[in-house]
This record gives structure tokens, C-alpha cells and sequence, in this order.
């Protein structure tokens, strides 16, 4: 967005190029979830075992590592070869997972910019552990208005389950993994799903037979748990989603950790830089905000990792 030298190319109306028969996905994941090795493991599995298909996967890794966010772009065809080197476009995309719901709550990530209108939108939360009549409320609490919104205008089909709740019963507290990984064949369709259970089991019986024969039992007997139909709800979006919004009575204290910084500049920088940044949104800053900013050359206001804490506000000043 170049608004300096206006040299920036209109970029139009997005296309997609590919054919109907590609399926494409993305995964928001959270950094050690084990999101990232079960998609090489779809990749992987599908690419060995299904000759009349092609996959084609990319990851994005948060510099934090471990507890940062994952992004991941799959692609599956039928066909031989696949031939598209970039990423999944914004409202393309047939399969959206988010596994972790902190990303859906306002003031996160816009988890839904790439899904299309009458996509599939799989959200793994705790809110799918409460009763029937609790659970839309619940949702309309928590996630994002602009999620809501988005799901009601585009039509998207939701599904919820609560995969960490389900892998502590098994005993494998916090592998949430397979879960997602059953809810992802069950949803998207790529393969036949009872023919993709098969292949999770075989690959589950490769990768974790040196721990025992305990541990592959736990495992598979947790794939079968996840495939029933209770865990995975599909939840009716209501068309009042339509109207849902932000109010400045939230968004006061969603914007609480801008309120506590006294310096201006660092204030500024945090409001035009950091916060887009960290909402996945950098590709949307105009250039001349970066030289507002005093960024010409690469130059970087330094401490300011401590305005994206999680507690910005124990002072209780705000």
C-alpha cells in the first residue's frame, strides 16, 4: 500500500485461477499443539497413498516458537501435478480450522478472511463442552463480532468441538492433534473419511509403536471417540449474526494496554504499527505510516514486546 511514490499496481478483483476440483484449507494453530506435524502427516499420507491426487502445503511459524501462532496452506487435487506458488487468497478458501479459540475473540486474528461463502469454518473451543442451550450464547460472548458477522453474511457452515477436554479423558492432555486432524477428513471431504480413518490409524501405529503398544491403543481409541458424531456440533448460525458489532464500551477495554502507554511516540508507533502487526494486518500498513513513524532504514522503537502481554492492565489503572 504504497500511498508515498504511488507506485503500487491496483491489485482488482480476486480471482482464483484453480480448478473446482482443488481443495484448499488453512489452519490457524498454536505454536507445540502439534497442528503443523498433523498437516505434513495429512500431506503426507494422502501423497503416499491416493497416486491420483497432488497436495501442496506451506507453513508460517510465529518468531516466538512455541506458544506463537501457525499458519497453514494446503492445497489437494485431483490431479497430477498442482501449479499455484502462492499462498491461499483472502475468501478462497473451502476448509478454515482455527485450534486454538483465543484467535476468534476480538482484538485477536481475523481467522475467517480466507474462507469463501458457503465455506466450512471448524473452531476447536471448550464452549462446544456445554449444554445445548447454553452453547449460542456462549458464542456470541466470546467470539469476535466481526467472526460472527462474517459467518452469518457468507454463510459459512460452523462446527465446534472441544478436543482438549476429549484428549484428557484419553490421557493425552493437550494432543489435540489427531482430534482436529479426524474433524478436518470428516469435514472437508478430500478423501472418503472412512478410508482416511484407516490411513490415521496405520500412520498412528508407525509413528508411536517404539512407545508401546499402550500408547498406539490410547491413540487409536481416541481417533474413534473423535469420529462420533456428538463430539463434532455443527451450530446454527442465527441471522441476527448479521448485525453484530464491536461497542465502544468493549472496544475501551480491548484497546486498555494503548491507554496505559504516556510516552507518544511509543503510543503512536503501538496504535499504527505494532497492533496491525500483531493482528496478522502488516501487509495493510501504508508506507507513510513507517515514515511517521521514524522506521526509514529499518529503525525500530525497542521494549515494546511488553504492550502485547497478556495482563497489560494488572495496574488496574484502566
Amino acid at each position: 500500500n504504497d500511498d508515498v511514490t504511488h507506485l503500487s499496481l491496483p491489485l482488482g478483483k480476486i480471482v482464483n485461477p484453480l480448478n473446482d476440483d482443488v481443495t484448499e484449507c488453512v489452519f490457524y494453530g498454536f505454536g507445540g499443539d502439534g497442528t503443523v506435524g498433523a498437516n505434513k502427516e495429512s500431506a503426507k499420507i494422502i501423497g503416499d497413498y491416493r497416486q491420483d491426487m497432488c497436495v501442496q502445503a506451506y507453513f508460517e511459524y510465529d518468531a516466538k516458537k512455541s506458544s506463537g501462532y501457525t499458519l497453514s496452506h494446503m492445497r489437494f487435487a485431483h490431479a497430477q501435478t498442482l501449479s499455484a506458488p502462492y499462498k491461499i487468497q483472502d475468501m478462497q478458501a473451502d476448509f478454515v480450522a482455527c485450534h486454538n479459540e483465543s484467535y476468534a475473540e476480538a482484538n485477536k486474528f481475523d481467522v475467517l478472511r480466507y474462507a469463501k461463502s458457503g465455506g466450512i469454518f471448524f473452531l476447536n473451543t471448550k464452549i462446544a463442552s456445554l449444554p445445548p442451550e447454553q452453547r449460542l450464547r456462549a458464542l456470541e460472548e466470546n467470539l469476535s463480532p466481526s467472526i460472527l458477522k462474517t459467518l452469518a453474511l457468507r454463510k459459512v457452515k460452523f462446527y465446534i468441538t472441544d478436543a482438549g477436554s476429549l484428549a484428557k479423558a484419553y490421557g493425552l492432555k493437550g494432543k489435540i492433534n489427531m482430534i482436529c486432524m479426524a474433524a478436518f477428513f470428516r469435514l472437508s471431504g478430500v478423501i472418503p473419511f472412512d478410508e482416511a480413518i484407516l490411513l490415521l490409524k496405520s500412520s498412528i501405529k508407525k509413528t508411536y509403536s517404539y512407545r508401546g503398544e499402550d500408547v498406539v491403543r490410547k491413540n487409536h481409541e481416541l481417533l474413534d471417540a473423535a469420529c462420533s458424531e456428538e463430539r463434532l456440533i455443527a451450530v446454527d448460525v442465527p441471522s441476527r449474526w448479521k448485525r453484530a458489532h464491536l461497542t465502544e464500551k468493549r472496544r475501551a477495554y480491548l484497546n486498555r494496554h494503548i491507554a496505559l502507554i504516556d510516552d507518544a511516540k511509543t503510543k503512536k508507533f503501538v496504535q499504527e504499527i505494532a497492533e496491525p502487526v500483531s493482528h496478522l494486518e502488516g501487509d495493510s500498513i501504508p508506507v507513510s505510516l513507517f515514515l511517521q513513524n521514524a522506521m526509514l532504514g529499518g529503525n525500530m522503537i525497542t521494549g515494546t514486546s511488553k504492550f502485547e502481554k497478556r495482563r497489560p492492565n494488572s495496574s488496574g489503572l484502566v
